[in-house]
């Protein structure tokens, strides 16, 4: 429903007053009565109605006022609502500025005072009137307008389909003049030639080019036609299509009117021709089949590229499966060894007594952690390249996360002495539906390289966000730094594989791939990377993840993720039996250290047979199983061990360095649980705990008199 409004402007109370008054009594009750005391006040009034949707027909206004006179005022009003019907009271206004508001301003009429009440009513009234009137009427003349277009568009488009029909009509008509000559030329072109087969005779007519076509000028068809027999065309038919042709003969007579189909045929001198037939019926008055009219087009060099595309088809699958192949032999082979580096290096943490030895541990630490994420995004990249990366959405606090990378990054901020700080606008929904994983890796690699390239200054990470509904939001976070800036004609080429920002001083350590994958990751979660930078004056790169659902309250399966890894020390197990089943010694080593002290009786297996052995000898509680070793491998010991009513029961959690997402699936499917090397002792005991009884021993809280 449309909201109205009648504005009344006048320097004096108790006129506006009497106005409204008036109006009120004399109006019904879907129109809004406003007053101003002057011509400001009534201009930002009138402002404020039309933003909020107001429509205004009329405006009253009193002709001598402070500041701005009425027929100046009724001038603006018509240039902001030119469609309002102004009227102004007055009992000093010359015939002048009658004509200048007559001329300027849309003015309807002007009222004497003293105000007639009768007068005022029936010239609101009429001014109302001829206000919708208006505005049916420009209605109605829109709608003309548009029906006129559209009828002239529709005569625009059939003279234009007329003219085409000419067009192809004279260039029928010439093509039909040239037919003999084009035809001949065309057939030759195309290899086509045309065939009739009376049903009468069992003779088949050949015209010149088909026999040109089949090579059968070797027989002698130098004519403009050449006629065979139905046995003798039979004999040049490759004997395995014999069978299709007498088929597609007996579709036609019985009432099939178009066939089309492939055949070979043998060429005089033994070479096989791929043809592709085209056939239809000719019917006498009496609507019976007399003859067969058909086509015949030479294919072979179709059939020939067909066979070669399917050849290199089969040839790119077999290089992507061997590249698929190599990605995870190669994460495997760098996983294993790094598996036993990252968590002796986690044991060592205990034993560091001095400053200097967990200086070269957390070389240790950082190294190894900085060539597994080179590994990662080679995976990744590969995935998102392949369109195998899914995302994974659920609910994550995202403020945690935020707060997280400041965290993360404190030892090297405070190492280059940068400041950082972390803005968040207030109010941000705490929870978000988004993949946590996915965006923590683009927050890393963003805030990773301003501290890189930051050598002095600040880095700040900023939050914003703009809420749809209760329910949804766009969400932008920007990371600026001090750094060297980014020459325009380069900011582009940061976001490309394997390019790095050329500068000539030397740069950090990098490969060029961080950028590619997080512009990839971004897109794909709905979102855009950009990046605003001058050389000396820093960058920004500002990330806008759309349409992100807001999470009222978490299920309580993710609850439970919110700490997954916990203190060793404060866990007690029941003294049971595990198997650990791995062919690197120094994994079921690194494993066993792990679980030292807990009172577990540990055996140890380095195949899968030997595995399946033991499980079925000392029926252990839980199986810790690596998923690539000699003789039995962890899918085919896993399988044997669950098919088999003594072991079934047993857990058995999967240890891999495997890091392709369908063998990831493939696990989850067969084990109980899993876990991608390397594994963290926190996160090693937390997927043990569902499986095995336990206790957690919560320390005394002192107390202080």
């Amino acid at each position: 429903m449309d909201k109205l409004a009648i504005l009344c402007v006048d320097d004096e109370q108790a006129i506006l007053e009497s106005l409204k008054a008036e109006l009120k009594q004399g109006l019904d009750g879907s129109y809004q009565i406003e007053t101003a005391e002057n011509a400001s006040e009534a201009l930002e009034l009138l402002d404020e109605l039309l933003r909020a949707g107001y429509r205004v027909p009329v405006v009253i206004a009193d002709y001598i006022m402070p500041n701005m006179k009425g027929d100046e005022l009724l001038r603006r009003v018509h240039a902001m609502s030119p469609d309002t019907h102004n009227i102004m009271l007055t009992g000093h206004a010359t015939l002048e500025a009658m004509g200048y508001a007559i001329r300027y301003a849309n003015l309807y009429r002007y009222i004497d005072k003293p105000l007639d009440l009768n007068d005022l009513h029936l010239t609101i009234r009429e001014a109302l009137t001829s206000y919708f009137q208006a505005q049916r009427l420009r209605q109605f003349y829109a709608d003309l307008e548009q029906q006129v277009q559209l009828r002239t568009q529709e005569l625009h488009e059939k003279n234009a389909a007329l003219e085409q029909e000419i067009i192809e009509r004279v260039r029928t008509e010439a093509a039909l003049r040239r037919s003999e000559a084009n035809l001949a030329q065309a057939h030759a072109i195309a290899k086509l030639g045309s065939f009739r087969f009376s049903l009468k005779t069992h003779e088949v007519t050949w015209s010149r080019e088909l026999c040109q076509v089949a090579s059968m000028v070797e027989l002698g068809c130098v004519r403009q036609e050449c006629r065979m027999s139905l046995s003798e065309i039979r004999k040049l038919l490759h004997p395995d299509d014999l069978g299709l042709v007498n088929e597609a003969i007996q579709r036609i007579l019985i009432g099939e009117t178009y066939l089309d189909f492939d055949i070979r045929a043998r060429r005089p001198l033994g070479k096989l021709l791929h043809l592709h037939c085209q056939m239809e019926g000719v019917y006498d008055s009496s609507g019976q089949v007399v003859e067969l009219f058909g086509t015949l087009q030479d294919i072979t060099e179709r059939k020939q590229v067909e066979a070669e595309l399917r050849q290199a088809k089969q040839h790119a699958e077999q290089a992507n499966a061997a590249k698929s192949l190599f990605l995870a032999n190669m994460s495997h082979e760098i996983r294993t060894p790094m598996h036993a580096v990252l968590g002796f290096a986690e044991l060592l943490e205990d034993e560091a007594r001095t400053p200097t030895a967990r200086e070269y541990l957390d070389a240790i630490q950082i190294s190894a952690r900085s060539l597994l994420a080179l590994i990662n995004d080679i995976l990744d990249l590969s995935r998102v390249e392949a369109g195998k990366l899914v995302l994974q959405y659920r609910p994550t606090w995202v403020l945690r996360l935020f707060q997280e990378m400041t965290q993360i990054f404190y030892q090297k901020i405070q190492h280059k002495s940068l400041a950082f700080s972390l803005d968040i606008m207030p109010g941000l929904p705490e929870i978000l539906s988004l993949d946590e994983t996915r965006l923590r890796q683009v927050l890393l690699n963003l805030i990773g390289n301003a501290v890189k390239f930051t050598d002095s200054g600040s880095i700040n990470l900023a939050v914003r966000y703009t809420l749809h509904n209760p329910t949804h939001l766009d969400l932008m976070i920007a990371v600026t730094d001090t750094g060297p800036g980014i020459p325009l004609d380069q900011q582009e080429t940061v976001f490309h594989m394997f390019e790095q920002v050329q500068r000539s001083t030397p740069m950090p350590e990098g490969t060029g791939l961080g950028l590619a994958i997080s512009r990839k990751l971004v897109e794909m979660m709905n979102g855009t990377i950009s990046l605003r930078s001058e050389p000396g004056q820093g960058s920004c790169f500002t990330v806008i993840l759309r349409n992100l659902e807001v999470i009222a309250t978490p299920s309580p399966a993710h609850l439970e993720q919110a700490a997954e890894e916990i203190d060793p020390g404060q866990l007690q197990f029941a003294p049971v039996t595990l198997l650990i089943a791995d062919d690197v010694p120094f994994n079921r080593i690194l494993l066993q250290k792990y679980l030292g002290g807990y009172g577990f009786r540990i055996l140890e297996a380095c195949d899968g047979a030997e595995a399946v052995a033991l499980a079925l000898a000392e029926t252990p509680a839980l199986v810790l199983m690596d998923m690539r070793m000699p003789v039995l491998d962890g899918y085919q010991a896993t399988q044997a061990l669950k098919n088999n009513p003594k072991t079934q029961h047993i857990p058995v959690i999967a240890i891999t360095a495997s890091a392709m997402k369908e063998s990831e699936e493939e696990i989850r499917q067969l084990c109980d649980a899993y876990l991608a090397k390397p594994v963290r002792r926190g996160k090693l005991l937390h997927t043990l705990l569902p499986f095995l009884s336990h206790e957690l021993i919560v320390p005394p809280v002192s107390s202080t008199p």
